[in-house]
């Protein structure tokens, strides 16, 4: 009898240990098990990076007992807005990633939240600042005026797509005068005092920057131009005398027209030419270029133009245009 009870009580305690487990032959699910939320580990990218196209991701690792991941609850944020076109490759073991393309200069964050099938959901972030390199970034923007003589000032706009710092300008290789305008920091207009002393001719203008602190990584920026000085040649023109030179002159139908160069500078301009003469009436100037000569400060001097005049041009109006040289010979034109 009692090994029947003993028997009976067995029978009866494994009945209540396979009622407990939900019956013979089944077991509970990998998500009643997998309490545990998947590791993340390796953000990409960071630092520093010189593209404005990237990829975003991370590793994950559902140790087991795993539900393994679910691709639907991968959320992928880029600076607080989440991302489309990501993708989740594996299971239990595998990786995250999201092609971004058209990234601003400058720090970015991002957030990689990933989640298994049981419902266990963890985040990693990363950081990283698009620094692109010195040669892909726009060039610095230098417009400076040209042809003005010694002692005289001109402007010098110094333009940037980002921040820059207070340029350096030099000329011919040294200091020289100036004062700053800024109208933010992006842009800036520099007012040059040309030395009194500058011969004309073509000068070097150096302006040298650099885009500090724009991004992590700073670059030089320089910008080498010629610049020209010209001594200032004021000259003008009028009408002397209009005559025939002789009566076979007349006869041709040639006329000649005196035309007096007055310099109003203080500077002597030398081997003044009258180069063209523009007419209308069909009239042609047949004799250029015309020498005038020398003109010296506050004085005049006298070019003739030969012109052929047709039959039926009862009058007509010239465009002269002309050049000169200054005291170190640097040529001038007119108009």
């Amino acid at each position: 009898m009692r090994k029947v009870l003993t028997i009976l009580v067995i029978v009866l305690l494994l009945a209540f240990f396979i009622s407990a487990m939900g019956g013979a032959g089944t077991s509970a699910s990998a998500e009643e098990y997998d309490v545990y939320s998947p590791y993340l580990f390796n953000p990409v990218p960071s630092g520093n990076i010189s593209t404005t196209s990237t990829t975003i991701g991370a590793g994950f690792n559902d140790f087991p007992p795993s539900s393994g991941i679910n691709p639907d609850g991968t959320i992928v944020l880029l600076d607080g807005l989440p991302l489309s076109g990501c993708t989740t490759t594996g299971v239990e073991f595998g990786d995250v990633s999201c092609p971004v393309s058209g990234l601003g200069y400058g720090a970015h964050y991002y957030e990689i939240q990933v989640e298994d099938n049981a419902g266990n959901r963890n985040i990693i972030t990363g950081n990283f600042t698009v620094s692109p390199s010195c040669e892909e970034r726009t060039p610095l923007i230098v417009t400076a005026g040209t042809n003005e003589g010694p002692g005289t000032t001109f402007t010098v706009r110094v333009e940037l797509d980002r921040p820059f710092v207070k340029p350096i300008i030099n000329w011919d290789g040294g200091w020289i005068a100036k004062t700053w305008s800024w109208d933010s920091d992006t842009s800036g207009t520099a007012t040059i005092t040309i030395p009194a002393e500058a011969v004309s001719g073509v000068h070097q203008l150096r302006v040298y920057t650099s885009d500090s602190p724009a991004y992590a990584t700073a670059c030089p920026l320089e910008v080498i131009q010629d610049y020209t000085v010209a001594y200032n040649l004021p000259l003008s023109v009028g009408v002397a005398q209009i005559y025939w030179g002789s009566y076979a002159d007349y006869l041709a139908r040639e006329l000649l027209v005196d035309y007096r160069i007055f310099n109003r500078g203080v500077n002597d301009a030398l081997n003044v030419v009258i180069t063209e003469s523009n007419n209308t009436n069909g009239v042609i100037a047949i004799n250029l270029p015309a020498t005038v000569g020398n003109v010296p400060a506050g004085s005049t001097g006298i070019g003739t133009v030969r012109y052929s005049v047709p039959p039926n041009a009862d009058f007509f109006r010239a465009r002269l245009a002309a050049t000169a040289e200054d005291a170190v010979g640097y040529p001038h034109m007119y108009p």
